[in-house]
């Protein structure tokens, strides 16, 4: 029987960073991932990372070759591509990786650290004593146990994980609504000619025929590479290669010369994180917590973040020689009142573009209704009160349709008031229940303005009326 401060159960992003950090703190970690060693780190994914997020963990910023490009901001374009909205402040630029190479720097800084891995090795289920997680049973190519025990599980294992199905912690869903995940495929092109577009930004579009319910994306990898996507809702998965070839490829790329590096496809959370993220001994992390950018996709910075706030949830917990929910409910406070926060306005404005047609969107950007700097400040600052001469101008220039400019001063106003209650998540687990309620309000306020259809199980287990 071998036995850990720290279990964590896949080697990503959240998984890897946890890891350093708990390591380096003198935990006894141990880190499990499915893949050999070599492959670690090689995932389908945008491949995009904000540069912030290393300035705020303390540590190295990529290096040539783990890094391909340098990114300075977003365009968004709505359907008619002749317009767009362009998101440039330090939050947003950041590095294009190299996914595999990135992947293999964080688990070897783990390694370095001082953390075990066992590569090859699945966690299977949970072992449980009375209502406390203490360990995992596992399946491993390299190690002989199949129990490792530990104080604390984190799980970092992905969005199809089978760990969180396993807990009846409550308001953990072990269901994810339909609607609140896109199904993904994307390409890796290299042009014999340099691409065309502007590669020190990435590109999202928006489009309720092209892409119902998701959006597409091309991200410049340098000046001859780009990573090509589409990311749609679940009921046109059927279709996904075929929404590819027509709606990204064809008019994107064209006859433009060029070879296929890599392709693939995978689920993609776009919603805001879980209520809860902890039970008795099991902290969920990354793409298992639903800790995505409901906007872009983007996992890696809310993964690694979540990561180091495991740690120092865990560190709390070790302090009082408890590991149950209560202990470890700090990790819930620290990430809600900062990525989740974000996520939550984020996931709002996702929710209200995806109930307008096509020539409304069309019309919001190309009269600037909305700018990309109102949207940094109302999802990074939580500033959505405009300046009255902004409305006056923002009146005459959508004077033909004056219920649009309606719509989005109240979705301003929602987004506010969402991250303003995040901030308020509560400090024990006791009140979280009303905490929810509360924030269903603010979602069902949203669907009814603009007349969205609720999934079923929507809004992480609200139950059906």
């Amino acid at each position: 029987m071998k036995k850990f401060d720290i279990i964590i159960v896949g080697a990503g992003a959240a998984g890897s960073i946890a890891a350093y950090f708990g390591a380096k703190k003198g935990y006894c970690v141990c880190l499990l991932d499915g893949k050999t060693r070599e492959k670690i780190g090689d995932k389908i994914c945008g491949d995009g990372i904000g540069k912030q997020i290393f300035d705020t963990l303390n540590i190295p910023h990529p290096t040539k070759g783990e890094y391909l490009n340098i990114i300075e901001g977003i365009k968004i374009y709505p359907p008619d591509t002749g317009y767009t909205t362009t998101i440039k402040d330090t939050n947003k630029s950041g590095y294009i990786i190299d996914r595999l190479a990135f992947g293999q720097r964080l688990v070897n800084d783990a390694i370095k650290a001082g953390a075990s891995l066992y590569d090859q090795t699945h966690a299977i289920s949970l072992i449980k004593a009375k209502d406390q997680i203490i360990g995992v049973f596992i399946k491993s190519k390299t190690i002989e146990e199949q129990e490792l025990y530990g104080n604390l599980i984190i799980d970092a294992s992905g969005f199809n994980t089978r760990l969180r199905k396993q807990v009846d912690t409550p308001h953990i869903a072990k269901k994810i609504a339909h609607n609140d995940y896109i199904i993904c495929y994307r390409e890796i092109l290299r042009f014999k000619n340099p691409v065309a577009l502007d590669n020190k930004y990435v590109s999202l579009y928006l489009d309720k025929i092209r892409a119902p319910g998701g959006f597409i994306w091309y991200f410049p990898r340098n000046e001859y590479e780009v990573n090509l996507g589409i990311g749609i809702a679940n009921k046109h998965k059927s279709k996904l290669k075929e929404y590819y070839q027509k709606y990204v490829h064809n008019p994107l790329i064209g006859d433009e010369p060029h070879t296929k590096i890599s392709s693939g496809s995978g689920l993609v959370s776009v919603c805001k994180p879980l209520w809860n993220g902890v039970g008795n001994g099991i902290i969920f992390a990354g793409d298992a917590a639903m800790q995505v950018n409901p906007m872009t996709g983007g996992g890696l910075v809310p993964s690694m973040q979540a990561g180091f706030y495991a740690i120092q949830a865990y560190e709390v917990a070790e302090r009082l020689d408890k590991y149950d929910a209560r202990s470890l409910w700090g990790y819930n406070i620290l990430y809600q009142k900062s990525m989740g926060a974000e996520f939550a306005a984020l996931d709002l404005f996702r929710l209200a573009l995806q109930g307008l047609p096509n020539d409304i969107l069309d019309f919001i950007i190309k009269k600037r209704l909305i700018t990309g700097e109102e949207i940094s400040k109302m999802t990074s600052f939580g500033e959505t009160k405009l300046q009255f001469s902004s409305i006056i101008s923002k009146m005459i220039r959508g004077i033909s349709r004056p219920k649009i400019l309606l719509d989005l001063i109240y979705l301003m106003g929602q987004m506010k008031k969402i991250k303003s209650h995040y901030m308020n998540y509560p400090q024990s687990p006791q009140n979280l229940a009303q905490w929810i309620d509360l924030t269903q309000k603010i979602y069902e306020k949203i669907h009814k303005r603009f007349r969205l259809i609720a999934d079923p199980i929507h809004l992480q287990g609200k139950k059906k009326k």
